[in-house]
């Protein structure tokens, strides 16, 4: 009875391994992370491989904010920066990461006396826990945290020290896209708080809005694009601001497409046309208002 009761174990034990290592598996943070973006496994990233893996296609995540955890007017900035799919990278080297969610911050820090251990990252054992032989100091944690803050992760580290944070997103809070029917040059404006302008001769402002793409020669795409919006009105503009080479003025007709929040259960679309005539004509398309 006693050897049956041992083999049944060493196979339900050799079956739980190979699940782990056949289904999912994550071994850092940085693989539960990446897993919680794609849904894919991986294997010992470091901070470096997270961020190129975050950058390339279909992704497209950017780091929107950067700041050191000890500048407390930054940390409620980051904290109020933080949409639904944001990857937190916190330190540098390997460091930590996370990945926010409707409730918080969800991430998955090593339990001590477990490091490198691979573990399925649905079945994370519940921070905060350490293992009976962890070496580590007697206030060192690890496990799995759901819904936290910022500062409550940043607590949970190891280290007292103040640490870089910084925020990676592949959404917008605004985003406009203009395109027109005609050969000709039609500029796309976008007028922010703080006296800020975004068109051709400033494609980048102090707000952080950017226009992507100045086309001189008809039909477009120009895109603008704000990964998160400070308190205030946005009003958006298009200018005829010359036609074809040698050719007259041609009426133009320009389709501006606004997007708030995209990539966010909050995402809405319209759609606008306006039709212009003369060259300088500037006409004003819609005003968005954002408020804290």
């Amino acid at each position: 009875m006693k050897t049956t009761t041992a083999i049944f174990a060493v196979c339900v034990l050799g079956i739980s391994l190979m699940f782990v290592d056949s289904v999912h598996a994550v071994r850092v943070c940085h693989d539960f992370t990446l897993f919680k973006v794609t849904n894919r496994d991986w294997d010992d990233l470091g901070r470096n491989n997270l961020t190129d893996h975050l950058k390339q296609q279909p992704r497209k995540y950017r780091n929107i904010l950067s700041f050191n955890s000890s500048d407390a007017a930054m940390l409620a900035k980051g904290q109020r920066y933080l949409r639904q799919g944001d990857v937190v990278i916190l330190g540098t080297d390997n460091g930590h990461s996370g990945f926010m969610t409707a409730q918080g911050i969800e991430h998955y820090i090593m339990v001590p006396g477990q490091l490198r251990d691979k573990r399925d990252p649905n079945r994370l054992p519940a921070g905060p826990t350490r293992a009976a032989n962890a070496a580590a100091p007697p206030h060192v944690f690890g496990g799995h945290f759901r819904g936290d803050s910022l500062v409550g992760m940043l607590g949970r580290l190891s280290t007292r020290r103040p640490q870089p944070v910084e925020i990676w997103s592949n959404a917008n809070d605004l985003k406009v896209k203009m395109t027109w029917n005609t050969r000709t040059d039609v500029d796309l404006w976008v007028e922010e708080p703080n006296n800020q302008k975004a068109w051709f001769s400033h494609r980048t402002t102090t707000n952080g809005g950017t226009l992507l793409e100045d086309v001189t020669s008809g039909f477009g795409p120009e895109h603008y694009a704000l990964a998160r919006a400070e308190p205030g009105a946005y009003t958006i503009k298009v200018n005829y601001y010359s036609g074809p080479r040698n050719a007259r003025v041609e009426p133009t007709t320009v389709t501006i497409v606004v997007t708030e929040f995209e990539g966010t259960p909050r995402e809405r679309t319209q759609t606008f046309t306006k039709v212009l005539h003369n060259r300088n004509q500037t006409e004003t398309v819609h005003t968005v208002r954002f408020q804290l």
